[in-house]
Parts: C-alpha cells; structure tokens; sequence
C-alpha cells in the first residue's frame, strides 16, 4: 500500500528555464536598483523635512498609486503589465539622470514599487501556466530566491566601491538593465490568474476582538512610520557623536545589515509558523523592538547603531508574522481575511499622518514622546490580547 502511494505522487520537476531566466533578470535589477540605493540614502539623510516627504511617497503616494496601476493592468495580460511596469520604472530612472524633482521621485518610488509586484504576479501565473503544483510552486521559489537576496546584498555594498556618486550609479543601471531588459520579451505570455481583492467594510469590523487586533496593527505600523522617518535625519544629526561624517560606504553598511537582518528575521518566521503562537514571545519581541529602535534613534556608537540596525530589522521582520499568527486563535478566518484588507487602506492612510506627525513633534524637540505614545500602547494591547479560542 505505502509503495502504491509513493509511485502515486508525481515526481518534483527541475526549474523550468523560463523561471530561472525572470529570476536572473529580477537579480541583475535588484543589484543595479540597491547600487543607487545607498546613495539614496544620503540624499535623503539631509533634513528631517526631507524624511518626512520620502516617507510619505513610499508609504503612502506610491502604494496608492500601485492600486491605480492594478486596478488597470489587472485586465492586462501579465506579460504586458510587466513589461509596462519595468519600462515606467526605466524611464523615470533616465528622468533622474537629468531632473532633480520630487514629481520624478514619486514616479521612481511608484513605478518601482509597481513593477516588483507585477513581476511577482506574473511569476505566479508563469507557473500556473506550467501547471506547478503547490509544493513545486514552494520548491522553485526556495531554490531561486537565493539569487536576489545576494544581489540585493551585494548592490548595497558595490555601489560605493565602484561608484563615486548617484548620477554614475543610476546612469550604470540604466544601461543595464536597458540590457537586460530582451530577456523579459522573449519570456512566454500567461494567462492572467488576478482576482480583484474583496472589498471590506466597517461592519466587518465590528467585533471587539477584531477592532483590538486592528489597534494592534495600526499602532504596529506607526511605530515602523515613525523609525523610518527618524532614523536617517537623526543619525546625520550625530555625526559629531558617531566621530565621522556618515558617507556612501557608511550608508552602504547599514543597509547591508538592515536587508540582512531582515532576511534572518523572514526564515526565523518561516521556521516559527509552525509552532503554537506564544503571547508572552511575541510581547517580548515588541519589547525589544522598541529598545532597538531607542538605540538606532539614541545611540553615540557607529558599532551600536549597526547592531540595532541589524538586530531591529531581525525582530520587525520576525514580530509582524508571528502578530498575524496570534491573530488566527483570537478572530475567526473571515474576520482575518477583513482585517487584511482593510489594512491595506489604513497603512496608506497612515503613511501621510504618521510622518507629519512624528516630523512635526521632533521639530518641537518631542519626537521621543510621541514614538512611546506609539510604542507603548502596542505592547499594553499585545499583553492583554484575549486567549487563543483553541485554548
């Protein structure tokens, strides 16, 4: 019976070439992408009102202005939406070669951000197309993924050894990626598997238990809201205190550290979501989250900022989906599958308050308040969060 069984489960098939030639173009974007990045990040290290508006356009302009892009490209065939995303993304990097405007710099952030999730989407239909089975699906992903994640690392880090400036780097990328870019037309075209997402309403909030885990959540990516628009005005506030002007390569190794620990913090979820959700583990995350981001804010240190750094990004990844998995004992899956998309709205929503907010309290000199007014009730409401109904 058992050898019946065995012969009756299909054999895994290798990658097809197709997948691992969109990965190969999704690493050589990535690396030319993380190159400009870290000169990025010391243009927008320049002033608090320059962290202020980055954090706005990426949280809020750019996520709104993906759903506009969905809503549309989601009659598209997925080849085409792809296509047409990357080659926005393409020409407002050639655009900021020669405009400096916060107009190109939310097409940047937009078309960007659009592109990764119509290539993600057309991942997934690529491999439906090829009638991939749920564990092939997950296999293939595992074997792949790889390859990005290095040269996200890697694009961090080269970008001052082989650049002096933005302008180099993002001219560099342009020309290669503008190379690569026939491979992504010789991919096949699938059919589209896009479903419009549910809609939510109000009432679907109602219950008492799912406006507690929403509370949660709000306050959740407030608190990130806030880390993001401090962090990179604060630490060039201390560049007396730190003992050397924060340059590209500076730069270059907190965003290692930071993509890095964010990696480690995802597999450590991976591995954990199989286990029971433990309350007091997940407070106590929170907790530590919260004295790492008082460190990455605070800290005199170039070494301590790096290890907050490093290990902030390692709990803020490991914390959000253990959050979500102490959820699943507290609200039924409709309540969940609401809450998920009602979110969705708030995160946009609060990526314009939470920035001028913080920004204008840490103008007054109370940034530190109002991050604990924030920080603060999160771990109060996590503490007291109902029991599992499983228990």
């Amino acid at each position: 019976m058992a050898e019946k069984e065995k012969e009756s489960v299909p054999p895994m098939r290798p990658v097809p070439k197709e997948v691992k030639m969109l990965f190969v173009v999704l690493s050589v974007f990535a690396f030319m992408n993380c190159m400009s990045g870290t000169f990025v990040q010391v243009f927008f290290s320049q002033s608090l009102e320059v962290g202020v508006v980055v954090a706005i356009v990426g949280n809020a302009i750019a996520p709104l202005g993906f759903r506009v892009i969905n809503s549309f490209f989601g009659q598209v065939p997925p080849k085409i939406s792809m296509l047409c995303s990357v080659s926005a993304m393409l020409f407002g990097l050639c655009m900021a070669l020669f405009i400096d405007s916060l107009l190109v710099m939310i097409w940047g952030f937009t078309s960007t951000n659009a592109a990764a999730q119509l290539t993600m989407q057309y991942l997934e239909d690529l491999m439906i197309s090829f009638k991939a089975t749920p564990q092939e699906k997950d296999e293939w992903r595992n074997q792949m993924f790889l390859a990005p994640l290095l040269a996200v690392l890697g694009g961090f880090l080269a970008g001052p050894l082989f650049f002096n400036n933005l302008w180099q780097s993002q001219a560099a990328g342009l020309v290669v990626m503008l190379t690569t870019l026939p491979l992504l037309m010789q991919l096949p075209s699938p059919v589209s598997s896009y479903q419009p997402p549910p809609k939510w309403q109000w009432s679907d909030l109602k219950s008492s238990k799912v406006r507690l885990c929403l509370a949660c959540c709000l306050l959740q990516v407030a608190r990130n809201l806030c880390r993001e628009t401090l962090l990179s005005p604060s630490v060039l506030a201390r560049n007396h205190a730190l003992g050397f002007q924060m340059d590209s390569w500076a730069w270059a190794q907190l965003n290692f550290l930071g993509t890095f620990g964010g990696i480690v913090g995802f597999i450590m979820s991976k591995v954990m979501a199989a286990q029971p959700a433990n309350p007091s583990f997940i407070v106590l995350l929170g907790a530590l989250s919260l004295l790492m981001f008082a460190m990455e804010i605070h800290c005199q240190s170039f070494r301590a900022l790096m290890m907050a750094n490093f290990c902030g990004a390692t709990l803020r990844h490991l914390s959000s989906p253990l959050l979500w998995k102490l959820f699943e004992g507290v609200i039924s899956g409709e309540e969940m599958a609401a809450l998920m998309q009602a979110m969705g709205s708030f995160e946009i929503v609060m990526g314009f308050i939470v920035p001028i907010s913080c920004g204008s309290f840490a103008l007054m000199g109370f940034q530190t308040p109002f991050c604990l007014m924030v920080a603060l009730p999160l771990l109060f409401l996590m503490a007291t969060m109902p029991k599992s109904k499983a228990e």
